[in-house]
């Protein structure tokens, strides 16, 4: 049979990313070797690092601290809108 295994990396950092990726290339083979298990890693989606604008990343969390709102901040690696926009102006989102 096959099987296809998927893992999603997300950083805001791409040196974190290249040394994610490397590190799976490394170590899958090694856990599926002893097993006779071939292994192939494969690059199916790629979206560069977006970072938000700080001074509108605040305004946000100050905001729902106002508003008394439970509030994180995450990273999204699904290719919003905002994350084209961040490349021409400033930009943040709210989810």
């Amino acid at each position: 049979g096959t099987v296809v295994f998927t893992v999603d990396i997300r950083s805001p950092d791409q040196a974190k990313l290249d040394g994610m990726r490397a590190r799976i290339e490394k170590e899958a083979p090694k856990i599926c070797e002893p097993l006779g298990v071939k292994c192939s890693v494969e690059a199916v989606g790629h979206f560069d690092p977006v970072t938000f604008d700080p001074t509108l990343v605040g305004r946000v969390r100050t905001a729902a601290e106002k508003l008394g709102y439970s509030h994180m901040n995450i990273i999204s690696g699904a290719g919003h809108d905002a994350c084209w926009a961040a490349k021409v102006a400033p930009a943040t989102m709210v989810m």
